[in-house]
């Protein structure tokens, strides 16, 4: 099973426990979680490339990027994120732990699905 999330840079800058995201506020925002019996099958690659397919097809205004955020310890997540075309821009801590920040524009996203 999976859970998926787009927040759009519209929706408020607090996330669901209040806390301020202040590394991302303001910009569209892809988030997911997979039970681990679910993991390694191919579902949240087809689960974000199609969410992020649909965030630049559907928001309005077209978001500029968007950004997705991960422990920097989750290496199945990072290599998820690069697969669907996502780029590192940048760390920081958050829940006492690294995080990775990815991005991709639209211009990325389509450059990367003409290449494959």
């Amino acid at each position: 099973m999976a859970c998926h999330d787009l927040h759009s840079p519209a929706d408020t800058p607090a996330d669901r426990g209040g806390r301020r995201r202040s590394a991302r506020a303001g910009q569209a925002e892809i988030s997911y979680q997979f039970l681990p019996e679910h993991w390694g099958q191919g579902y949240g690659r087809e689960a974000v490339s199609a969410v992020l397919g649909w965030a630049f097809e559907a928001i309005v205004p077209v978001p500029p990027v968007v950004v997705a955020v991960t422990q920097a310890a989750n290496k199945a997540s990072r290599r998820l994120l690069e697969s669907v075309g996502m780029t590192a821009v940048g760390t920081f801590e958050e829940f006492g732990a690294p995080q990775v920040m990815y991005s991709v524009d639209l211009t990325s996203l389509v450059r990367g699905r003409v290449n494959r």
